[in-house]
């Protein structure tokens, strides 16, 4: 059971369990209009992740000093000395996760909307039992893991398997959530940080205390796609097209980093801000 004290903390969590049933539902949709365009069955990622999955490949590199450990336990209880929580999206393949692990060295605790959704529903969890249960063991792959892509084919253009679904994920992901807010109450940094891929998408930016997107551009998003996730050009496309134009994302932001591959020059972009971010929320640590 989540307790809540404060309305904004609600409003906060209720907004990025959005995502969850979003993504689950759009990444369907894309991948249909990608199978019409494919040269070979095995030329793309058939994880249709419950969450966007398409991070870059440093995100495994993250401190494992700082990176969030989620708990098995599904209650939570809202402190109101929780820090602030800055926002952190973008484009596919913009690299945002590029830009989560900049603000990670700089001591700033990244909570990734990606990772708890995941984690929830690891083998042996509550979570993972609930979806079985409901859905049957067809959702799951070899290992015993859920596979993402069938439950994502389930709920695509099924309202009712989406709530259903939408009523096993939500409480689950906003417990932990919450969790990992309160465990960094007494961490020394003066703000956290929630990655998210579709936090403009489903308005779930509204309750953070600032909102910072990732920019690059699309030949640059294009060709990462294609080197990266082994996509053809009418693959990559398609995926580029099926997300929420950038300059719509960058039109709701607080500030804006942009990663066209220099990488020491994204670094000084993700410093400024930092920097901005202190002197904005730190006051408010030290009254």
């Amino acid at each position: 059971m989540v307790v809540w004290k404060d309305t904004k903390a609600c409003d906060l969590v209720g907004g990025v369990l959005n995502v969850f049933v979003f993504v689950t539902a759009r990444r369907a949709e894309v991948d249909q209009q990608a199978a019409g365009d494919r040269a070979h069955g095995d030329s793309v990622n058939r994880d249709s992740g419950l969450v966007d999955a398409l991070n870059d490949s440093s995100h495994a590199e993250r401190s494992s000093t700082r990176q969030i450990v989620l708990p098995e336990r599904s209650d939570a209880e809202y402190s109101a000395a929780m820090k602030p929580v800055v926002g952190l999206t973008g484009g596919i393949a913009s690299g945002k996760t590029t830009v989560a692990l900049m603000f990670n060295d700089l001591g700033i605790p990244v909570l990734d909307a990606d990772d708890l959704a995941r984690e929830v529903v690891e083998p042996g969890t509550p979570g993972l039992a609930a979806i079985v249960e409901e859905f049957g063991e067809d959702v799951l792959d070899e290992e015993g893991g859920l596979d993402r892509k069938k439950v994502a084919d389930l709920v695509f253009g099924d309202e009712e398997a989406r709530e259903t679904l939408n009523a096993i994920m939500h409480p689950r992901i906003g417990a932990a959530g919450v969790e990992h807010m309160r465990s960094f109450e007494d961490f020394e940094a003066p703000y956290l940080i929630y990655e998210g891929a579709l936090l403009v998408e489903t308005g779930a930016y509204k309750a953070f205390q600032a909102l910072v997107v990732v920019s690059a551009e699309e030949s640059v998003q294009r060709l990462r796609l294609i080197a990266r996730d082994g996509f053809t050009l009418p693959e990559a496309n398609a995926r580029i097209e099926a997300q929420l134009p950038l300059d719509r994302k960058i039109a709701v932001a607080d500030y804006v980093v942009t990663n066209n591959g220099d990488l020491e020059a994204t670094r000084r972009e993700v410093l400024e801000i930092h920097e901005r971010l202190v002197a904005k929320f730190g006051a408010k640590e030290s009254t």
